[in-house]
């Protein structure tokens, strides 16, 4: 069981127990590098990931502005577009108007000529006023129905 080293007294088998040595001492070498560069490898993913999480939320903020300007933009395009459909309707009732009251002139005139009929002259008078007001209430109300 006491054998004596037989390694000492072959010099090829020192040498290769040398080799062996010298070869796990360099593997050990290159395990040592592997971590370190795998070491740094890890800081160098999370600092990236660290500017890409940065940008991704900068990203968002910038998509959620754009968001908001662009409701921005269509609420006041329909507020020009209300404004205008307003104003266009006002001058039809403006041209409506016109007629009505040299319609209403003709029929004054007409029934003046008449003296006997001053009741049908006031009943035309009433009639035509009632149309008017029920155009515009109902002019008035499609307008606040569609452009509001």
């Amino acid at each position: 069981m006491n054998e004596p080293d037989t390694n000492r007294e072959k010099p090829g088998v020192a040498a290769s127990a040398e080799l062996r040595d010298a070869a796990i001492a360099e593997i050990m070498g290159d395990v040592a590098n592997l971590h370190r560069s795998v070491r740094d490898l890890v800081a160098i993913t999370e600092d990236a990931d660290r500017r890409i999480s940065a940008r991704v939320i900068e990203l968002r903020k910038v998509a959620a502005d754009l968001a908001s300007a662009r409701e921005a933009a269509f609420a006041q395009i329909s507020v020009l577009a209300s404004e205008q459909a307003q104003r266009a309707f006002r001058e039809a009732m403006g041209d409506l108007l016109a007629r009505m009251s040299g319609t209403l002139e003709k029929i004054g005139h007409g029934l003046n000529a008449h003296a006997g009929r001053q009741f049908a002259d006031r009943a035309a008078v009433a009639i035509v006023t009632a149309a008017i007001t029920s155009v515009l209430t109902l002019g008035g109300t499609w307008l606040l129905l569609h452009f509001h």
